[in-house]
């Protein structure tokens, strides 16, 4: 295999959509039956053999049973999630428990607002998405916070959901 074919397969997965909703397979065994579809397809052309036939099914029962999923889920490869490693997790949740930086990124989400003089709500979701937009500016206040205190929120991809229950643990912490 090339390199140049290595490297188009590092961080990326099999997985099963349903060909009627685009949506991703919840089975269990959607990555087992992703692999063996694949490997179905290789046979097809050709290009199957050695370990790939191994995947295959042997039995009429499960022949027939790969078919019914092929009916239903085409077979797509998508970009694993960076964030893996869960010392990384750590490490960011760890970084967000930091009382300076919190201050620093309060004092500045607090002078995007366009009123400051009225009396405001401040919801963690509008600071979470302002923080997420002010991240990818590179020359951004809130970026060069982030860091100067903690860059290990930089170095790793964070969901939304994550940045939510870090936050709420945060408050969880301080009471």
């Amino acid at each position: 295999m090339s390199d140049k074919n290595l490297d188009e397969i590092i961080g990326r997965h099999l997985v099963l959509k349903s060909k009627s909703t685009g949506k991703v397979a919840s089975r269990p065994d959607q990555a087992q039956k992703a692999l063996q579809l694949e490997a179905k397809r290789l046979s097809g052309i050709r290009a199957g053999g050695g370990i790939t036939n191994l995947l295959l099914p042997k039995t009429e029962e499960e022949i027939v049973k790969l078919e019914a999923i092929d009916q239903t889920y085409k077979v797509e490869v998508v970009k694993a999630r960076k964030i893996k490693c869960s010392a990384d997790r750590v490490r960011a949740t760890d970084a967000l428990m930091n009382d300076q930086l919190m201050a620093e990124l309060a004092v500045l989400y607090g002078q995007t607002i366009e009123d400051p003089t009225q009396p405001r709500k401040i919801s963690v979701k509008k600071f979470l998405e302002w923080l997420r937009r002010e991240m990818l500016i590179k020359k951004s206040p809130a970026y060069l916070a982030i860091r100067r205190l903690a860059p290990i929120l930089l170095d790793v991809e964070l969901s939304a959901r994550w940045w939510g229950d870090a936050i709420s643990a945060r408050r969880k912490v301080q009471s």
